[in-house]
């Protein structure tokens, strides 16, 4: 579980991602907008997913306020489009995705908070700020995901394009 912030913006982040993530983190993300809906009292006929990760840093961050939550929408629906864009198909969780956002009034008004760094402390970088938040992530992508792949790391195979320039 996990948001890789490798932008403040939450598409751009999206079109960075590898090709393994474009497909993993949409699950997480539906799971993760699912499980603040219903911590925030969702229990009606609409069904999204369940609870899961309650604890988990990315998960309260998600639900601590809607402009953290539309974030993680915004850029959970921008990985529907790379992952359609890059398989020719559409990921399952896409329906759930469009659920959550029919649901984000039960989300608390609040700004954009910085999110956590879920990530060993070996990747982490600088202070508290959005800035560090996204140096870190891009840390992690360069050094700590070397066991993608078969020990190859990330790879963007299915649109070089969108390998950024500072992995």
């Amino acid at each position: 579980m996990n948001i890789f912030f490798l932008s403040t913006d939450p598409e751009e982040a999206a079109q960075m991602s590898c090709d393994r993530h474009s497909i993993k983190m949409i699950l997480e993300s539906a799971q993760m907008l699912s499980t603040v809906l219903r911590q925030h009292g969702y229990n009606g006929d609409t069904y999204i997913y369940g609870q899961t990760h309650t604890k988990h840093p990315s998960t309260i961050w998600s639900g601590k306020t809607r402009a953290n939550f539309e974030w993680l929408l915004t850029h959970a629906l921008a990985l529907c489009r790379e992952y359609t864009h890059r398989y020719g198909k559409f990921h399952k969780s896409e329906e759930i995705l469009y659920r959550c956002a029919d649901l984000r009034e039960l989300i608390p008004e609040g700004s954009l908070t910085v999110p956590p760094k879920c990530m060993g402390l070996e990747y982490r970088t600088g202070g508290s700020n959005w800035d560090d938040v996204v140096a870190s992530y891009r840390n992690y992508y360069r050094h700590g995901k070397g066991y993608m792949n078969k020990g190859k790391g990330p790879q963007w195979k299915k649109i070089p394009a969108r390998k950024p320039q500072w992995f």
